[in-house]
């Protein structure tokens, strides 16, 4: 039986108010890149960098681009907590679903953190070798201490319902 189940997107404004200019300017240089490349070969020159290979840098840089724009888009955090155990991924970059056994969990609190001060940041963060966060906004998250000493924190935008949750988890034996 699933007791808490959570799916969390990027989908702040400011993130896509970034991202889609950058992706935007990158195809508009690789546009001119073409054109002026055809130009080029009507009247050649010797620049520094020949017309192709710009335009070969340009298309990685535009593939690039392209690529973490969608690795943005299709990021997820999944939290559950079910059959004694939380499990999460975080795709693209943990596809499977990890488990935690309530035998390896020495405390959990639901908690707010500066995500920026303590992690860096939002996103898959290992930034420290016993502590690690996975988070896509907000400041609210499930800090889970391991028996072995390691920390994980999970972020979540349903603090409250979380924290229910997690009261009935270690208190059922």
């Amino acid at each position: 039986m699933v007791y808490f189940k959570e799916e969390q997107k990027f989908r702040q404004w400011w993130m896509w108010a970034i991202i889609i200019p950058s992706v935007a300017l990158v195809i508009g240089l690789c546009i001119n890149e073409i054109y002026e490349l055809q130009v080029l070969n009507e009247f050649p020159g010797s620049p520094q960098l020949s017309p192709e290979w710009r335009l070969i840098i340009l298309c990685a840089a535009m593939i690039i681009t392209l690529a973490l724009a969608y690795g943005i888009f299709v990021a997820r955090l999944e939290t559950q907590i079910k059959d004694g155990s939380i499990y999460y991924r975080f795709i693209p970059f943990v596809w499977q679903w990890k488990k935690i056994r309530k035998d390896e969990i020495d405390k959990l609190e639901v908690r707010k953190y500066n995500p920026i001060a303590e992690y860096g940041g939002w996103g898959y963060r290992f930034l420290f070798r016993n502590s690690k966060a996975l988070n896509v906004r907000g400041n609210m998250g499930l800090q889970i201490y391991f028996t072995n000493g390691k920390k994980l924190l999970l972020g979540t935008q349903k603090p409250d319902q979380l924290a229910k949750t997690v009261d009935k988890f270690m208190n059922v034996k």
